[in-house]
């Protein structure tokens, strides 16, 4: 068999758990016999090499970066038009049995062909032209977006996908207008595919919201690393692993601590325009958190060994959450919010909180987490 996989980044570039799960489900088809190929973004290296047996094809240059307007704008339009024209090639070339759509910016890439393509839906940005499915950055969303509620919700967020949303954008109607008509065009992209892996069965729902008939999806977990090593990890040591974005629950997780022991401290790893924000916090306050930037997806699990509780405060409807099963594997036991996919795991050493209850919820919930003497993740295999 041979596959062909469709993925904006891909390692060493990881922009989210998107790029990794490809990476992590081609190395498995690789080492079962099949042929797989991945078309991605061009970075630093050769346009093409084998990593891991993979064949890493980074042929469409956009050079755009999620994390500004301009690089938003390069990545819904010049990625997928070349993406197109890169799949054709391809076709005209060498035959795939399967094309295997990874993140969501590879739903514009859909090319109509004769050979089965799937779609991998893992979070919520086909759903949400601002990317979050948080209606004014509040509660979660489950309208049939028109113009004038993204309108609306613009108007009152302060976050756009991975960005601060800017007063000119907030208050833009031409940005509205661009942002909204490239969401009406991926969401109809979206229904041509002729199967959906949706990670979670929150992702399931969602799909079956916008009108995709239940038979044409599988929910798939995503593959996660584990290396069987268990955490010994002792006291009180919590980490976060995410973007610093207020849409992530960080500023909720900061404000816990004020109403935490000093037994307890904070490791944060991550990149986001609120770094700043974050330093002046921790500074004020006088809390013990270190400050730490991106890590290299390879060391995250050592990471994770290295605490006792992970945090997951998102207040987006995860589709997902792997570090869930990775910190459950190494033995670490998570606190997590109520949001999307994250309320699914319902193990030893995982405990909820609802972000709508604010601060002292969450500083309730981390100590019972820390009183937790079980086993975390002793009935993982189930999953």
């Amino acid at each position: 068999m041979k596959v062909l996989f469709i993925s904006e980044y891909f390692p060493p570039a990881v922009m989210g758990g998107g790029e990794l799960s490809c990476f992590l489900l081609a190395r498995e088809l690789v080492n079962k016999g099949v042929e797989v190929a991945v078309l991605t973004s061009r970075t630093r290296g050769k346009e093409e090499a084998l990593l891991n047996g993979i064949r890493v094809l980074r042929r469409i240059n956009t050079r755009a970066s999620p994390s500004t307007f301009t690089g938003n704008i390069k990545r819904t339009i010049l990625f997928p038009r070349r993406c197109r024209r890169e799949i054709r090639r391809l076709l005209s070339e060498e035959h795939f049995d399967i094309i295997h759509y990874f993140n969501t910016t590879s739903v514009g890439c859909f090319v109509e062909t004769d050979t089965p393509a799937i779609m991998h839906v893992n979070s919520p940005v086909p759903f949400c032209p601002k990317g979050n499915l948080l209606y004014a950055d509040r509660e979660e969303c489950w309208r049939r977006c028109s113009l004038s509620t993204f309108s609306s919700c613009m108007m009152k967020s302060k976050e756009m996908g991975k960005m601060r949303n800017s007063f000119w954008l907030r208050l833009n109607p031409a940005a509205w207008l661009f942002g909204y008509s490239i969401f009406r065009r991926i969401n109809n992209k979206l229904r041509k595919f002729d199967h959906y892996a949706a990670t979670s069965s929150y992702m399931k729902s969602r799909l079956e919201f916008y009108g995709i008939k239940k038979e044409r999806i599988s929910v798939i977990p995503n593959i996660t690393m584990n290396d069987n090593s268990r955490n010994t990890v002792k006291g009180n040591k919590l980490v976060f692993l995410g973007s610093l974005l207020r849409s992530k629950g960080i500023h909720i997780l900061l404000e816990s601590l004020k109403h935490l022991g000093e037994s307890y401290e904070l490791d944060i790893y991550g990149r986001g325009y609120l770094k700043s924000e974050i330093e002046a916090f921790i500074k004020k306050n006088n809390l013990r958190v270190r400050l730490h930037g991106v890590v290299p997806h390879e060391k995250i699990r050592d990471i994770i060994k290295e605490h006792r509780i992970v945090v997951m405060p998102s207040l987006v409807p995860e589709g997902f959450g792997r570090g869930v099963v990775e910190a459950l594997a190494s033995g670490s036991i998570v606190v997590a919010s109520t949001r999307g996919g994250l309320r699914e795991f319902n193990y030893p050493g995982v405990f909820h909180f609802d972000p709508a209850k604010g601060p002292e919820e969450l500083a309730g919930v981390i100590e019972k987490a820390a009183a937790f003497r079980g086993e975390a993740g002793a009935d993982l295999k189930r999953f």
